[in-house]
């Protein structure tokens, strides 16, 4: 049987049968196990299930009409058979959910007549998308795969010449192998981190780049924002250009960066030309300040343990989830790095995670802002790091209606958790 997956929706009445099924898969085999009996005459058109209900005496409806649809608050999922249907797949659509008089499952709430209609229901389906279940699932397959060849880093050519205030010395207590929380809590935002915007109060600081730096980094997840394709970076590694007898001096090391792929080659199945922005760079040889934010006690940490081994790491490791036509967030983890110098054997420690803002289309390059210094903690659900989905609402792609939608790691498996556009950074949402 064929159907269409209605979200939120009840329709009253012309119940065949009220079953407690053990999910929306089993309620709709029912519906179609149903139409293969005689039952009279009789046909299921329609399987609703109520997942509240799933402890119930019934959470299962089966409709012989669904001609009388009404909007509902009870997580109501709906599978309408298709006219002339004979595949095995469901196809679904999804609709807003909305208040109604009277469920045909006997729950009743305040009335919403403007939205009751069969008309204004067609009006806010969603695109149709396919899901298949039981022994017509089909793993997914690739398609097709090209090879676009090596990426081609093209550094911008200018730099803005501007000299943070010198950062902290720690106490040498606070300088001790292991992970030390206060070292990310408790301190502000190092100057000396993070994209410099190219605005009116740093145009005239702009100076050449004495060489091009050539670039070694790992990690690269990304995304489209305001007209630009992103990738960001984990670990960065800049050197001098090579020589005919040298690969290149060490500069520095960072543990994000980001770059533009200029032309949108990517689309064009071309290899990507990736431009690191002006902002990017902390002087004129092409060390570079890093994607993400430290704080001044990750940054004065780092600088210390320079050459020993130990450091804090921000890898923005998942993907961006827009959150509009020109904001996008990646949640981050706070990584504490612990390498043995002597068999270069590392120990990655989850710290938590951080939240940053993303945004693109200046001419310095895009900017990440670390909004918290720490959103979740170390003993918590890793929400984020992995990455979400960004769910748009009735003002459609770019609008700021919806809901964004994380994975959170644990053992064995992944959690889900939604929230609102507004309420990204709450942690309670």
């Amino acid at each position: 049987q064929k159907y269409k997956l209605i979200c939120d929706i009840d329709y009253l009445h012309n119940d065949l049968r009220f079953i407690l099924a053990s999910s929306f898969e089993d309620c709709v085999q029912r519906c179609d196990t149903f139409n293969t009996q005689s039952n009279g005459g009789n046909v299921c058109v329609g399987a609703l299930f109520v997942p509240s209900r799933l402890y119930d005496k019934d959470d299962c409806y089966l409709k012989s009409s669904v001609s009388n649809p009404t909007p509902s608050e009870f997580g109501i999922s709906a599978a309408i058979l298709l006219p002339g249907s004979s595949s095995a797949l469901t196809s679904f659509s999804s609709i807003s959910s909305a208040t109604v008089s009277k469920s045909s499952s006997g729950a009743s709430t305040t009335s919403s007549p403007a939205a009751t209609t069969s008309g204004a229901i067609s009006a806010v389906l969603a695109p149709t998308l396919s899901h298949a279940s039981g022994t017509s699932v089909v793993a997914p397959t690739v398609a097709a795969s090209y090879l676009q060849g090596p990426s081609f880093n093209k550094p911008s050519t200018q730099y803005i010449n501007w000299k943070a205030p010198g950062n902290i010395k720690l106490a040498t207590n606070l300088l001790n192998v292991g992970v030390n929380d206060l070292l990310s809590t408790t301190y502000p935002l190092s100057l000396d981190t993070g994209i410099l915007e190219l605005n009116t109060s740093t145009q005239g600081l702009l100076a050449d780049l004495a060489d091009t730096p050539h670039i070694s980094r790992d990690g690269g997840k990304g995304g489209y924002l305001n007209g630009q394709h992103l990738f960001v970076f984990c670990d960065t590694g800049a050197y001098t250009a090579p020589t005919g007898y040298s690969h290149g001096d060490f500069l520095g090391f960072v543990s994000s960066s980001v770059a533009v792929d200029t032309g949108m080659n990517g689309l064009s199945r071309k290899a990507l030309t990736l431009q690191d922005g002006i902002g990017q760079w902390s002087d004129n040889v092409g060390r570079m300040r890093g994607f993400s934010p430290l704080t001044e006690g990750e940054q004065s940490y780092n600088l210390a343990m320079q050459g020993k081994g130990h450091r804090y790491a921000i890898w923005p490791e998942s993907s961006l989830i827009p959150l509009d036509a020109t904001n996008a967030i990646i949640y981050a983890p706070i990584v504490y790095d612990n390498v043995n110098m002597a068999t270069k054997a590392a120990v990655f420690t989850y710290t938590g995670a951080t939240l940053l803002a993303v945004t693109a289309g200046g001419s310095g390059g895009p900017v990440a802002t670390r909004t918290v210094d720490k959103l979740f903690n170390q003993s918590e659900v890793e929400w984020g790091c992995i990455g979400g989905i960004r769910s748009w609402g009735n003002s459609g792609v770019g609008g700021t209606d919806g809901k964004v939608y994380i994975f959170g790691k644990v053992q064995g498996g992944l959690l889900l958790a939604r929230t609102r556009h507004g309420n990204v950074a709450d942690r309670n949402s």
